[in-house]
């Protein structure tokens, strides 16, 4: 997604540029989408965990609704990276 190494470029914009680059189109996040980003950043996440279930979001989105445009805003994602940050704690806890 990006050339610099993820600890260079910090958790907000490793998250948006792959947001826009899954989404495809885009320059940067909407007011509401950049505020639910820095939510998941305040959680203490890796950016890491965060990304990985936005790309694995899209890529169920694509299955189950081949040829339809992508979600164009982070909250269709909140349910999955959600659950992607719980784990996380989990695995981290435990």
């Amino acid at each position: 997604m990006s050339l610099f190494p993820p600890e260079e470029i910090g958790f907000y914009r490793l998250v948006e540029q792959t947001f826009l680059v899954l989404k495809g189109s885009g320059l940067m996040l909407s007011a509401t989408d950049a505020e639910r980003v820095r939510g998941w950043e305040a959680t203490g996440v890796p950016a890491r965990v965060v990304c990985d279930a936005l790309e694995h979001g899209f890529e169920a989105y694509a299955q189950r609704n081949p040829g339809a445009s992508k979600p164009t805003s982070l909250a269709y994602f909140r349910k999955t990276v959600e659950s992607a940050i719980r784990g996380w704690r989990e695995r981290e806890v435990g």
